[in-house]
C-alpha cells in the first residue's frame, strides 16, 4: 500500500467504559504509516476525549453544552432513538465519504446505524465485545439483519468468535478474534499515583465497571453480605443506571459502613493496587479488560465463568472461577481468596500476552487483510 488507509471508528461517545478506553488505545497507537485514523461520535462527550492523540480528526452528531437542564435530559432520551437513526446517520455518511474503511466499535445501535449508511467501496467492519447469545430477543433479530451487511466481524475472544460464528452460521460473514490491547506500563505507573478515593483500612475487595445488570454487582453485594466482617470492605468503582438499586441493596443488607460506591474514578489503578482482591461478578462479557488489568497488578482474582474470563484466567490457573449467578459460590470463593491472599499472584506473566504493542500489531495485520480482501 502506497498511502495510509483512511479509517473511521464509530462509537456513541467516549464516556468512561472498557470499550471506550480500548478504542482510545487503538486510535492513539495505530501505525500512521499504515493508517489515517478518524473518530465519529454520535454524541460529542466523554471523559476520554482529552486522552486522544492530537492528529485524530473527530466528527460528531450532536454536542451537549449543558446537561443540567431537565428539557435537555429529556431530549437526550428521545435523541437516542431519533437523532442517531436519522440525522446522526446522515452526518456519519458525510464524514466517511472519502474513507476506505469504517468500523462500528460497539454492538447494537452503533452497529445498526453504521450498517445503514451509504458507503460504496468502503470496507465495513463491526467489533463484537460481548456474547451474542446474551442479546435480547429484539437485538438478536436486528443483529441477523444488520451484521450480515459487514465484510468482517472482529470478536474480542476466541469463545466470543465461536459463539458468533455459530449464531450467524447461515451468513457469509468472516470472523476474526482480536484481543483488547492493554497498556501495561501505563497501568503500573498510574497505579503508583494518588486517587481521589482513599482506600479504607482493613482488607479490601474491589470491583470495577458500569453500574448495570450485566456487571452483576447486585449478586456481588448479596454475596458480600454473607462474609461481612468489620475489617473487610467492598469497593465498587463505576457509575451507571443501577446506582439507586445498588444503594438500596447496601442499605437492606446493613452494609453501609463496609460497602463503598464512589462513582467513576479517574485513576482506578491506584485503588486496585491498594486492594487485596479483585472480583468480576459479571453475568456476561466478551473479554473483560479489567480482569487483565488486575492480572497486570498481580491481584488475587475471583471471577465468574463468563465469556472471556476463563480464557484470560486459563481455566483457573490465574484466579478463582465461580459459577454465574451463584451467590453462595461467589461468597465461598471470596472467603477462600481472603484466607489465601498469596496463593494466586503470578498474573503478570499472563497479562503480558495482551500487551499493547503486540495486540495493536495483530489488529493492524487483520485490518489490512480485510482491506485487501475487498480491494483485490
Amino acid at each position: 500500500m502506497k498511502k495510509p488507509i483512511k479509517v473511521t471508528f464509530v462509537i456513541n461517545n467516549l464516556s468512561g467504559g472498557g470499550a471506550e478506553r480500548i478504542l482510545v488505545n487503538i486510535l492513539n497507537n495505530l501505525d500512521r504509516n499504515k493508517f489515517k485514523p478518524k473518530l465519529f461520535l454520535f454524541e460529542y462527550e466523554g471523559k476520554f476525549l482529552n486522552d486522544l492523540a492530537e492528529d485524530i480528526e473527530i466528527g460528531y452528531g450532536i454536542k451537549f453544552i449543558d446537561d443540567s437542564h431537565k428539557l435537555k435530559k429529556k431530549f437526550r432520551s428521545y435523541y437516542k432513538y431519533l437523532y442517531r437513526t436519522i440525522w446522526g446517520v446522515k452526518k456519519l455518511e458525510s464524514f466517511i465519504k472519502e474513507d476506505e474503511m469504517v468500523i462500528a466499535f460497539l454492538e447494537k445501535m452503533v452497529t445498526y446505524n453504521v450498517a445503514r449508511t451509504k458507503k460504496e467501496n468502503i470496507v465495513s467492519l463491526a467489533w463484537l465485545h460481548n456474547n451474542v447469545n446474551e442479546f435480547s430477543s429484539i437485538h438478536k433479530l436486528l443483529s441477523k439483519k444488520y451484521y450480515s451487511k459487514y465484510d468482517n466481524i472482529f470478536c474480542v475472544s476466541n469463545e466470543c468468535t465461536e459463539l458468533a460464528r455459530k449464531y450467524f452460521e447461515d451468513t457469509n460473514i468472516k470472523f476474526n478474534s482480536v484481543y483488547n490491547p492493554i497498556d501495561i506500563n501505563s497501568i503500573i505507573e498510574n497505579s503508583k499515583k494518588e486517587s481521589r478515593f482513599k482506600v479504607p483500612k482493613g482488607k479490601n475487595i474491589v470491583a470495577i465497571g458500569r453500574l448495570t445488570r450485566q456487571k452483576g454487582f447486585d449478586i456481588l453485594i448479596e454475596s458480600f453480605s454473607k462474609i461481612k466482617k468489620d475489617d473487610v470492605n467492598l469497593i465498587i468503582l463505576g457509575e451507571g443506571e443501577d446506582r439507586k438499586k445498588l444503594e438500596s441493596l447496601v442499605e437492606d443488607y446493613g452494609l453501609k459502613s463496609n460497602v463503598y460506591l464512589p462513582g467513576f474514578v479517574d485513576n482506578p489503578y491506584s485503588v486496585l493496587r491498594q486492594s487485596d482482591i479483585f472480583v468480576l461478578a459479571s453475568r456476561f462479557e466478551g473479554l473483560p479488560t479489567v480482569l487483565i488489568e488486575a492480572l497486570t497488578l498481580n491481584k488475587t482474582i475471583v471471577s465468574t465463568k463468563c465469556s472471556g474470563s476463563s480464557e484470560i484466567l486459563c481455566n483457573g490457573k490465574y484466579g478463582y472461577l465461580v459459577e454465574k449467578n451463584n451467590v453462595n459460590d461467589l461468597s465461598e470463593k471470596m472467603i477462600l481468596a481472603l484466607n489465601n491472599l498469596d496463593e494466586v499472584k503470578n498474573g503478570y506473566e499472563r497479562a503480558i500476552n495482551f500487551e499493547k504493542d503486540k495486540i495493536i500489531k495483530e489488529i493492524e495485520e487483520k485490518l489490512i487483510e480485510s482491506y485487501l480482501d475487498k480491494n483485490n
